[in-house]
């Protein structure tokens, strides 16, 4: 997303950086706990201030899209993140009926903007080894069910890539009516921006 950003800026665009980082606080490497405190005032008020991830209703999380939609209209900039709105309840534990009343209040809420959602496709087992070299093994472990200092192994990766894959078709199935748009992210990764690229700027990519 930030080499895609610094396209962007290069273009002459404003950008708008929505990261998970910002939503759910700076990513935790090693054991060091969260800190929730490092999410954006608005995400901190809805989500993490008196630990209330769980009581957050479906009109609160429409009124902060509402809220960044607004600004990102008003300042004309380039919204981007790296996760998709409608992964959002999944998360905060609601049932099929309020994630999918949610998602379609967001996708008409989101017209204005043309959003455009990019799909990477990569092997789970290949992305999640990356994902430990830089984050950590005790990272992988939590995300596992693991003791975060149990031995570095390949145990904890075909855990979470089993449940990966197991979930990937269902949560795809959610987002068809946001039009993914697949991209290989096997390739190099200057390849990828280009593809990416082409998207927002409405051209086809070579993935179709």
């Amino acid at each position: 997303m930030a080499a895609l950003a610094d396209r962007l800026r290069a273009d002459g665009s404003r950008v708008l950086e929505l990261s998970e980082d910002a939503v759910w606080g700076e990513r935790a490497v090693g054991s060091d706990p969260v800190d929730y405190t490092t999410a954006w005032p608005v995400f901190y008020d809805l989500l993490h201030r008196d630990q209330r991830a769980f009581r957050v209703s479906p009109a609160e999380v429409l009124d902060v899209f509402l809220k960044l939609r607004d600004q990102v209209i008003a300042e004309r900039s380039v919204w981007l993140q790296d996760w998709p709105w409608p992964d959002l309840p999944d998360k905060l534990g609601w049932d099929a009926a309020a994630s999918l009343a949610l998602s379609d209040d967001l996708l008409a809420a989101s017209t204005l903007l043309c959003p455009r959602l990019l799909y990477l496709r990569v092997d789970a087992t290949t992305a999640l080894q990356q994902a430990a070299r830089s984050r950590g093994t005790a990272w992988l472990n939590r995300h596992a069910g693991l003791a975060v200092d149990a031995p570095a192994d390949g145990a904890a990766i075909a855990t979470v890539a089993r449940r990966w894959v197991t979930g990937e078709a269902t949560r795809l199935e959610g987002l068809r009516p946001w039009h993914p748009v697949a991209l290989d992210a096997s390739q190099p990764a200057a390849r990828v921006l280009d593809d990416a690229w082409h998207v927002l700027q409405g051209e086809p990519s070579d993935e179709g």
